[in-house]
């Protein structure tokens, strides 16, 4: 049995351990007891609730190893308990079971069903590391972006490994990046991932010549494989969130959703954000008036204004307090910015902000600045500083296609921690805003 598998069953596994916890703490809340005579109702339905979270989860996809992590399993975990109320109506009379019950068991599974998989994920990662069982991938495209992403595979998971890349254009034994190499022909595709134990071929679309890339995909959909196959959009598939497949004749076309939050989403991020950038606010507030008592007694301008590209192009002044009031701590000096997000023109997490000037200069726009408010962290702050122009316009698009309330909580934690390392480094990279232009 393969290392994949055993993690497979493992995440399996805990997912059912789960269900079981918060049964039995459900139980024991409502009836004052989790076994014992009378409770076979409650062992059969949290049977059924297993079951039922398994199938859905494994529809889903979800025991992927690159898919553990994902609010679908909320999802695949709420079938069993719409299908026992619906169940108990059919039945007629009271419901099969107690409603705090299973309210309290859905609620409890949710937390634990996302808390096990961030961990197994983690756990995953060290055992393969310390098992030389890392997840080697293998890149069919050496293009910009497929270099990127090698680049980015190698600094930000250390559970991954690059083998090499497959390319119609280098020859084997070209170097895209130190140490590694193109290794072959796309053609050659099942030959090298099986020689070289791949776990995982990432297509680069657009990278091969179109019959490369017709072979690509009779090889992931047609053969049996033992590795997963991706595939890494073109900047323009990006620039949609959804499509549609309708016929003019008996030609196959995808009908474009345009690029943005809707509904919900919207409400939900703008909620919180608002939230949590007025707590702030009032927390900050003491300092701000200290500040702005200091810039009245030398004299000095206490905020500093930069013109920066909004929503739909419209431009904005982004605040932060000026140098001669300010000038040693970045974090206290950009926080005038949180009266940006108070306004509606900016986001706590969002894509990166974007001077008018550098638009200007580069002819240039984003088309993540266009559907969504920028942001004052969000994914880009993560990568290098020097990253180009469209790996960064890339990397914005794919926020706003993965758009979660849990990956907005994920960036903003991240953003905790790399202030406060870059703080005691005293590293002024924080202040950094912008990419390099290409």
């Amino acid at each position: 049995m393969t290392f994949r598998r055993k993690a497979q069953i493992a995440v399996a596994a805990a997912d059912m351990v789960a269900i079981l916890v918060a049964s039995m703490v459900a139980a024991q809340m409502r009836l004052g007891m989790w076994y014992g005579s009378g409770m076979e109702t409650y062992y059969v339905t949290t049977f059924v609730l297993c079951a039922i979270t398994f199938f859905s989860a494994w529809g889903h996809g979800i025991y992927r190893e690159t898919s553990w992590v994902s609010s679908r399993i909320l999802l695949a975990g709420s079938y069993g308990v719409f299908l026992t109320i619906l169940l108990s109506y059919l039945l007629g009379g009271s419901l099969i079971v107690s409603r705090q019950w299973l309210l309290t068991t859905w609620l409890g599974s949710s937390v634990l069903l996302l808390s096990f998989r961030v961990c197994a994920k983690n756990l995953v990662r060290v055992v393969r590391v310390r098992q030389d069982r890392i997840f080697r991938v293998l890149i069919v495209g050496a293009n910009p972006r497929g270099v990127a992403l090698a680049k980015d595979l190698e600094q930000t998971n250390k559970g991954s490994f690059v083998v090499g890349f497959l390319d119609d254009y280098l020859r084997p034994g070209s170097e895209p990046l130190p140490k590694i190499k193109v290794i072959g022909h796309p053609q050659d595709l099942k030959e090298i991932a099986g020689k070289e134990n791949v776990d995982e071929v990432v297509l680069i679309s657009g990278a091969l010549s179109w019959e490369s890339e017709r072979v690509m995909a009779e090889t992931a959909v047609l053969s049996a494989n033992q590795w997963e196959t991706r595939i890494a959009p073109s900047f323009s598939e990006l620039l949609s969130n959804s499509s549609e497949i309708g016929y003019r004749g008996h030609l196959p076309l995808f009908t474009v959703h345009p690029l943005r939050l809707r509904g919900f989403n919207i409400w939900c991020k703008t909620t919180v954000e608002f939230a949590i950038s007025g707590s702030i606010g009032l927390i900050l507030s003491p300092l701000w008036v200290g500040i702005f008592l200091k810039s009245k007694l030398y004299g000095v301008n206490l905020l500093h204004k930069e013109l920066v590209q909004g929503v739909g192009g419209k431009n904005f002044a982004f605040l932060s307090f000026g140098p001669e009031v300010v000038s040693s701590n970045l974090v206290l000096r950009r926080s005038p910015a949180l009266l940006n997000v108070l306004k509606g023109q900016m986001s706590l997490v969002g894509p990166t902000p974007m001077p008018v000037t550098d638009a200007v200069e580069s002819h240039q726009m984003r088309p993540g600045i266009v559907t969504m408010r920028p942001g004052l962290t969000g994914l880009w702050r993560f990568h290098e500083d020097k990253i180009g122009f469209s790996e960064r316009a890339t990397i914005d698009l794919a926020y706003v296609r993965n758009y979660s309330i849990f990956l907005d909580i994920k960036i903003m934690m991240q953003t905790i921690t790399l202030v406060w390392l870059r703080w005691l480094r005293s590293d002024e990279s924080l202040s950094r805003w912008m990419p390099a232009k290409d």
